[in-house]
């Protein structure tokens, strides 16, 4: 298996596996001796991964340009604007102290409780700057913590 010659993101687990999330193939977990691919048609929610974190539980998530995946070890589960995302196109993950999951987006920053979405107020900029890549006014690019 070849990995995806566009590599967006490479990310260690608590258990030492990486991940590799790609620009439009998918994400490659690699445990030290074989790689695994993870595409939409296995369940996973996009092909472009820009982001992952991981909880205190083990579960991974994945930022997409298709909105945010979790994976449990076993199986994906996907969260969109049908389940009040505030946009599928997501940029950044941060997983808090408190275990919230906060999302940056295109069109502004959500909070994730376990439970339900919910938006986050942020001024939006005065302009894009379409020269710079900036087509929104709201979009989270990073969410780092310290």
């Amino acid at each position: 298996m070849q990995i995806s010659q566009f590599i967006r993101c490479i990310f260690e687990d608590k258990n030492g596996t990486l991940w590799l999330g790609t620009n439009g193939d998918g994400v490659f977990r690699y445990d030290g001796k074989s790689l695994t691919y993870f595409s939409p048609e296995k369940g996973f929610g996009s092909s472009a991964v820009r982001e992952l974190a991981e909880d205190k539980s083990g579960n991974l998530w994945f930022g997409t340009d298709g909105g945010v995946s979790k994976y449990d070890g076993k199986q994906f589960t996907n969260f969109t604007v049908k389940e009040g995302l505030i946009s599928n196109d997501v940029w950044s993950l941060l997983i808090d102290r408190s275990g919230s999951i906060w999302v940056g987006t295109l069109e502004g920053v959500c909070r994730y409780n376990g439970k339900s979405f919910s938006n986050f107020p942020i001024p939006p900029a005065v302009d894009r700057d379409f020269s710079r890549g900036v087509t929104s006014t709201k979009v989270i690019w990073d969410i780092k913590r310290r």
